[in-house]
């Protein structure tokens, strides 16, 4: 037996201890051994030469008695299909058989297989018979639906839970088979059919014989993925490894690779998910490896991976990949459902956890409920500035376009390399899935020039340069800019003399004076960030008295 100790070490105490009951219930998933637990238990109560009988009994397999129970010719070892015989008629004559003494063993076993099918008035007949049993009959009954079997038929059975079988006990189990039939299958094959066996020790050994039979030598990863519908190992890996790079298109590309190989994509879908959840763990320690179902080879590919990717943006990936999987369910559509997902998943930012961001809010409503507080202090009478010229029309550009936070696009500036422009577009363009406020923020700027490892951008304000220095995903933007430029390259800012000319010369515009003071303002800029947001319009009042 695998994987049932527990079950094992209580029957062999037991019958070590020459107390036998009368009714035994097997309850658990399927394929997990209740009914073999069952005949080796009906051979050990009946066997002539019991094996370790006062420590840890077992049939010696070798006696008539264990010879015929193992053949199926005793007549003294009956079992039953409650599914296919499960009328009353068939217990009332369970019910007169019974009362026959055995003829060659020591007790007449019965084993009912799925007996929560039986119906009411079979059960009722059954029960009259657990009532008062006869000495020489012992009943094994097996269900994997316990909680259907009536409360008066469990009282009088002795109950064993079977547990689902974890995919390292199914894969030592197939590797033992594997070896000694002198299978050659790779370790990472072994480890797909555990892991789709769903605890099943039973559809696995054939699995194991269905794959055996079809590779006609080795039997790898790869063709055990594609003989489950899974589809290829290889193409599986690459899709994980897309939606944690953000390469929407390559995910795309995978999911058509899987349709053209047949592959099963609701089965694709809970193998990334799985895939996810493993990668889960893993950032939430390390140490969680023992809770991952997977050969050590892919535990140390997921622990190189871990670090491109946050817990925060992982979790969300989760959610979405399991929001598709119950879509797919309810809709079909499975390849619509799953394209729509993964590029969902890859523009994902990697966000911040939702406590952390009520908190800082928290904060900042803090701050902006002591700022209305706040009574303005009394100012002193100063004579007003001498006026200053103004600068003729066509000097002075509209003060709509000098205050408006964002253009709609990066302006492509005279005397700047065509290369670095192109580069420039890209990233601006690229940055707009990590956060539409750091978006904004660069579309107002230009490149100056691109040498060896930096990239120097010009920004129209200090405000600016300050934010896009101190962003926590700047790490992101110099990982974008990387993959652009195709080498390590790092992001400086600098401030634009012209443009900040232009800026003071705006200051004196209400609507751009008050852009400039929320946009300076730290509360503000924080949730522009968290959100991705942007200013839509901005209207003076007592908001801002306390500043």
């Amino acid at each position: 037996m695998v994987g049932q100790d527990h079950v094992v070490s209580t029957l062999q105490n037991a019958l070590a201890a020459g107390r036998i009951a009368h009714a035994y219930l097997f309850s658990g998933p399927r394929g997990t051994g209740k009914t073999t637990v069952a005949r080796i238990l009906a051979k050990a109560v009946n066997c002539l030469n019991l094996q370790n009988p006062e420590t840890k009994p077992e049939p010696c397999n070798e006696c008539p008695n264990c010879k015929s129970i193992a053949s199926g010719r005793t007549f003294d070892v009956i079992e039953m299909d409650a599914a296919s015989s499960r009328g009353i008629d068939q217990i009332r004559e369970l019910r007169e058989n019974v009362k026959l003494a055995p003829t060659t063993c020591r007790y007449k076993v019965y084993i009912i297989d799925e007996v929560h099918m039986l119906t009411p008035e079979a059960f009722n007949a059954l029960l009259k018979t657990l009532e008062e049993p006869p000495p020489h009959v012992i009943f094994i009954l097996a269900t994997t639906e316990k909680h259907k079997v009536l409360d008066t038929i469990l009282s009088r059975c002795l109950q064993f839970n079977f547990r689902r079988l974890s995919v390292e006990e199914i894969s030592k189990r197939l590797k033992f088979l594997a070896e000694a039939e002198g299978f050659d299958v790779e370790e990472e094959a072994i480890s797909i059919i555990a892991r789709n066996s769903d605890g099943c020790l039973r559809d696995a050994e054939n699995i194991l014989e269905q794959m055996v039979a079809s590779s006609g030598g080795k039997v790898t990863a790869e063709h055990v993925s594609k003989m489950l519908g899974l589809g290829s190992a290889r193409l599986m890996d690459e899709l994980f490894k897309s939606v944690i790079k953000r390469d929407a298109a390559r995910a795309v590309e995978a999911v058509e690779k899987l349709v053209e190989s047949g592959a099963d994509l609701t089965q694709c879908l809970k193998n990334l998910t799985s895939a996810f959840h493993d990668l889960m763990l893993l950032k939430v320690s390390p140490d969680l490896r023992k809770l991952i179902d997977a050969p050590s080879s892919k535990i140390s590919e997921l622990l190189s991976l871990a670090p491109q990717i946050s817990l925060e943006r992982v979790r969300r990936i989760l959610k979405v990949l399991m929001r598709a999987e119950a879509e797919m369910k309810g809709l079909g559509y499975e390849r619509f459902v799953l394209e729509a997902a993964l590029i969902e998943a890859c523009q994902l930012g990697e966000g911040r956890p939702l406590e952390e961001v009520l908190e800082r809010l928290e904060d900042m409503e803090a701050k902006i409920e002591a700022a209305i507080s706040l009574e303005p202090a009394p100012q002193a009478v100063q004579p007003p500035p001498p006026p200053k010229p103004e600068p003729k029309a066509e000097e002075r550009p509209p003060i709509e376009e000098a205050a408006k936070p964002v253009e709609e696009a990066p302006q492509r500036a005279e005397g700047i390399d065509v290369d670095l422009q192109e580069v420039w577009e890209k990233l601006v363009e690229g940055v707009r899935d990590i956060s539409i406020a750091l978006h904004n923020f660069m579309k107002d700027g230009r490149p100056v020039k691109l040498e060896g490892d930096k990239l120097v951008i010009a920004v129209p304000t200090q405000m600016t340069k300050e934010f896009l220095e101190e962003i926590e995903s700047k790490q992101q933007v110099d990982e974008l800019l990387q993959k652009i430029v195709g080498r390590p390259v790092r992001l400086e800012v600098i401030v634009e003399e012209r443009r900040r000319e232009v800026e003071e010369r705006n200051m004196g515009d209400p609507t751009y004076a008050l852009w400039q003071k929320a946009m300076s303002d730290e509360g503000v800029r924080m949730v522009m960030n968290a959100f991705s947001g942007e200013i839509v319009d901005i209207t003076e009042g007592k908001t801002w008295r306390g500043d």
